[in-house]
């Protein structure tokens, strides 16, 4: 029988030590408890991890210790006691996080997390998404918005903005790329119809319809 040489084991063990899960590659962002889906988030299933830490509405936060890594940690985490008049006001809680891969993880006596886009979850939780996971907040007059059958693309050049609308069923008129700029909470573009409204909700206006974000 041939014998494999070394340094195929080697390489073997290397590539599978590199594709191990790590605290470190954990993605930032919203996670889900994988009893429902994104879409069904609600306080008791969400968990946020921002890089540093673990938050979730009913579960007071976890901090990963500087210079702690590997795929299965233990965190101890300070939680306000629920007899404060028996015991300290705060307490220790140890728990227990395995990472399973870059978008998913175990908390133990909770079960699994999987990660959730932003745009697969409810209006609710999208509202503050990159603050909750520590990402940059992005320009608010940059991104997707998409009705039912019209989608605008508006990204940020040096000194204007470039406004791409694709429509199923539309005139003409209504499609192609303009120039957008900016004037407080509406964009002036050189279009038929000239004006995108930005709504406090994160949706815009357009041609007499409201568009949702989607990125």
């Amino acid at each position: 029988m041939k014998m494999l040489p070394l340094a195929f084991f080697a390489l073997l063990f290397a590539t599978a030590v590199g594709n191990a899960a790590d605290i470190t590659s954990l993605r930032r962002g919203a996670y889900v408890n994988n009893r429902v889906t994104c879409s069904e988030a609600a306080n008791s299933t969400l968990m946020w991890f921002n890089g540093s830490q673990f938050n979730a509405g009913r579960f007071c936060p976890a901090s990963i210790a500087p210079g702690q890594t590997g795929s299965k940690i233990s965190i101890t985490r300070d939680c306000p006691a629920e007899n404060p008049a028996a015991r300290p006001n705060v307490e220790s809680v140890e728990s227990i996080f395995e990472i399973i891969s870059p978008t998913a993880f175990q908390v133990e006596g909770r079960g699994t997390y999987l990660y959730c886009a932003k745009a697969s979850l409810p209006a609710i939780w999208r509202t503050n998404y990159e603050s909750s996971a520590g990402l940059p907040i992005p320009n608010p007059h940059e991104g997707i918005w998409e009705s039912d059958v019209v989608k605008i693309r508006i990204t940020k050049q040096e000194d204007f903005y470039l406004v791409d609308i694709n429509c199923n069923g539309c005139m003409s008129s209504i499609v192609g790329t303009f120039i957008g700029q900016l004037r407080g909470n509406i964009m002036i573009i050189n279009s038929p119809f000239g004006v995108v409204v930005f709504n406090p909700d994160d949706t815009v206006s357009f041609s007499g319809a409201r568009w949702r974000r989607i990125m």
